[in-house]
């Protein structure tokens, strides 16, 4: 069995009504006994695993080997190994998009987790939560599984997770995701931040719901999203503009202008010249420099 093809991020077809692609979900696995994998980096880094049946024993780089079983959760990451004990049935969910009760869950957990001390270990799934994978379990199996019901069955797990359990032990649970949230949201930021012609595309190209989203940026660069995506993109402009022989149709679609005026006028604005006027001066300069 070629256990790492049944843990990857799959978009799931929607509903005709339906047109946000949801990247993760829920999915029901059988793994058989003896089958080990260790999760290396993927397309989304974080998996919350349910044991329903059966028995694995999982460890991390840094901790003993422990042993997860029956009406059990645990967070898995990069790193951590897991080796079926006997044979697992399981539902697992990962996703790309928390929505608005994970998002708003991640964001108050960012606080906590700074102050609790990490320990890799198993969680209790609890009777409200466990009602909640009976039923969900019956969809999997029944093939019930579309887009639109993926993503309401995302928020009604995390609404559960903040309504049953401590936000200690959400924070113990979570840790991993959010430690390094603040870096993953960085680099997300900005692989978007050029070419969004606006900070609701931003947010929509980041896959976060905006509450989420203007709540984490206010905290990591501390200023207007609006404010930091222009001089993000006077930054690169003028980095770009210093080879002469740039091709500013390229730089123009590069940063979010589908029209040399627009493009133009942001130029006038920020640098207090055109792109050909800015790049003529720089010939000047290392014309200058070189005599």
């Amino acid at each position: 069995m070629d256990v790492a093809k049944l843990f990857y991020t799959w978009a799931c077809v929607p509903c005709i009504n339906y047109t946000r692609k949801l990247t993760g979900g829920f999915k029901l696995i059988l793994l058989e006994q003896g089958c080990s994998h260790v999760f290396k980096e993927d397309k989304t880094d974080y998996f919350l695993f349910f044991i329903l049946e059966g028995e694995m024993k999982v460890r991390d780089e840094n901790t003993e080997p422990w042993i997860a079983g029956k009406d059990e959760m645990f967070l898995v990451y990069e790193g951590v190994r897991i080796e079926c004990v006997t044979p697992v049935k399981l539902i697992f969910f990962t996703t790309d998009h928390p929505g608005n009760k994970g998002g708003e869950l991640l964001f108050r957990l960012s606080s906590i987790c700074e102050k609790v001390e990490y320990r890799f270990h198993p969680t209790e799934v609890r009777k409200e939560l466990l009602l909640f994978l009976i039923l969900l379990k019956s969809y999997l199996e029944d093939g019930v599984a579309c887009g639109h019901l993926q993503e309401i069955k995302q928020e009604e797990l995390f609404n559960l997770l903040y309504n049953c359990y401590t936000m200690v032990e959400l924070a113990e649970l979570f840790r991993p995701v959010v430690v390094n949230k603040n870096r993953d949201f960085k680099k997300l930021v900005l692989s978007h931040c050029l070419h969004a012609r606006s900070v609701d595309e931003l947010i929509e190209f980041c896959g976060h719901n905006p509450y989420y989203f203007k709540k984490t940026f206010a905290k990591i660069y501390g200023t207007p999203v609006y404010q930091w995506m222009q001089i993000q993109k006077v930054e690169h402009i003028k980095n770009q503009l210093m080879d002469v022989n740039v091709n500013l149709k390229e730089l123009m679609a590069a940063v979010g202008f589908s029209s040399p005026s627009h493009f133009n006028k942001f130029c006038q604005k920020w640098l207090g010249m055109s792109p050909t006027q800015y790049i003529e001066r720089m010939k000047k300069d290392c014309t200058y420099l070189l005599d």
